[in-house]
C-alpha cells in the first residue's frame, strides 16, 4: 500500500520535475526571446535614429528644395523683367536705327545736293571770271579790228595816191622813184602786218576764253553725266571713283591750260576761226570715251 502511495508520490514528483523542466525551457525560451525582442529594439532604435535622420535630412533638402523654388521663382521674375527691358531697348533700337536711316538718307540727299549746288556754284564762278575775260578780249579785238581798218585804209590811201602821183607826173608805174616811194610805204605795210597779226592773236585767244566759259558752265552737267554712266556699268565703287577721278583730272587740265599753249598747238593746224574749238571739243569727246570704255 505504502510502495503504491510511494510511486504515486515518485510519479508525482516526476511530474513536477517534468513541469519544472518544462517551466525551465519555457522560461529559458522566454529569456532567448527576450534577448531577440532587445535585439530587436536594438535594431529598430538603430532605425530610429536612421529614420530620423533621414527625416531631418529630407527636412533639410525639403526647406533648401523650398528656398531654391524661391530663388528659381524670383530669378524667373527678374528673366522676364530683364527680357521686358530687353523687348523695350530692342523697340528703341528700333525706333532709333530707322531714324539713323532716315537721317542717314536725308544726309545724302543734303550732300548730294550740297555737291551738285557747289559744283554748279563753281562752275558759275569759273565761267564768269572767264567771261570777265572773254568782254576784255572782245574790247581788245575790236580795237585790233579798228586799228587794223585804219591802217589798212591809210596803206590804201597812200598806196592809190602814190599810183595816182606817179601817173599824173610820170605817166608810167615803172621807174624808180616809184619803186622808192613804195619802199616808203613799208612802215604802213609793217603796222597792218603786225595789227593784223595782233587781231588774229586776240579773236584766237577770245574764241578759245568763250570755248572755256562754256566748257565751264558745262562741267557739272558733264561730271553728272560721266557718274550716272559709271554707276550703270556695274563696276566697284573704287573703280567708279577713279575713272570718275581721271576724267575730272583731264577735264580740270583742258580747263585750266594755257591759252597762248593751245594757240601755239593747234595754230598750225587751222586756219579757220571754229577749228581751235573744234578741236578741244573733240578732246574732251575723247576723254570721256576713255573714262567710260576704259
Amino acid at each position: 500500500m505504502k510502495k503504491v502511495e510511494l510511486e504515486q508520490v515518485i510519479a508525482q514528483i516526476n511530474e513536477k520535475i517534468g513541469d519544472a523542466n518544462t517551466l525551465k525551457q519555457t522560461i529559458d525560451n522566454a529569456t532567448a526571446t527576450g534577448k531577440q525582442v532587445d535585439e530587436l529594439l536594438k535594431q529598430l532604435n538603430t532605425q530610429k535614429a536612421t529614420i530620423e535622420d533621414f527625416v531631418q535630412k529630407f527636412t533639410e533638402i525639403n526647406q533648401s528644395v523650398g528656398q531654391s523654388k524661391v530663388a528659381v521663382d524670383e530669378a524667373a521674375a527678374s528673366a522676364k523683367e530683364y527680357q521686358a527691358k530687353i523687348s523695350e531697348q530692342e523697340k528703341q533700337y528700333t525706333t532709333l536705327k530707322e531714324e539713323v536711316d532716315q537721317l542717314k538718307v536725308r544726309t545724302d540727299d543734303l550732300l548730294s545736293t550740297a555737291d551738285e549746288q557747289l559744283g554748279r556754284v563753281s562752275s558759275q564762278v569759273l565761267a564768269n571770271s572767264f567771261s570777265s575775260e572773254v568782254k576784255k578780249l572782245e574790247e581788245s579785238v575790236d580795237n585790233w579790228f579798228k586799228w587794223l581798218l585804219y591802217s589798212t585804209g591809210a596803206l590804201l590811201i597812200v598806196a592809190i595816191s602814190i599810183v595816182i602821183y606817179q601817173i599824173e607826173r610820170e605817166g608810167t608805174l615803172i621807174a624808180l622813184n616809184f619803186l622808192v616811194k613804195v619802199v616808203l610805204t613799208s612802215p604802213l605795210v609793217y603796222l597792218v602786218t603786225f595789227v593784223s597779226s595782233q587781231y588774229s592773236r586776240e579773236k584766237k585767244l577770245l574764241e578759245e576764253y568763250r570755248f572755256k566759259s562754256t566748257i565751264a558752265l558745262s562741267f557739272e552737267a558733264y561730271r553728272k553725266l560721266i557718274r550716272e554712266e559709271i554707276t550703270d556699268m556695274g563696276i566697284t565703287e573704287e573703280k567708279k571713283q577713279e575713272r570718275a577721278l581721271d576724267f575730272i583730272v583731264n577735264s580740270v587740265g583742258n580747263i585750266y591750260s594755257s591759252p597762248m599753249k593751245n594757240i601755239s598747238d593747234h595754230g598750225a593746224k587751222s586756219d579757220k576761226e571754229g577749228d581751235l574749238p573744234l578741236s578741244q571739243i573733240d578732246k574732251i569727246v575723247d576723254i570721256i570715251r576713255k573714262v567710260v570704255i576704259k
